[in-house]
């Protein structure tokens, strides 16, 4: 099984694990062009890459401390356990 693992600029590991412990929290929205599905272990390396950026200014970043791109990716994931509603990604 394919493992998944996040290491930041010092080398230390992030997240590891398998990829298949991705964790159905919510609904999965289809339409003819894009599925809307909620955030998963797999989207952080996105996340962090566009978090830390300048991109992230008028959302509070950019982050400049990997930890809290983490601490805040992580959160999001346990709002739809602890919630049952949160924020998705959109695959094209």
């Amino acid at each position: 099984m394919e493992q998944l693992k996040s290491v930041n600029a010092g080398g230390s590991t992030i997240f590891s694990g398998q990829t298949a412990f991705q964790g159905y929290a919510g609904p999965v929205l289809h339409t003819e062009r894009l599925k809307l599905v909620p955030i998963r272990p797999c989207d952080y390396e996105p996340y962090r890459a566009f978090i830390m950026s300048d991109r992230a200014r008028y959302i509070g970043g950019p982050f400049e401390d990997e930890g809290k791109a983490w601490r805040t990716f992580a959160s999001m994931i346990g709002h739809w356990h602890m919630r049952g509603f949160g924020l998705g990604t959109l695959n094209l």
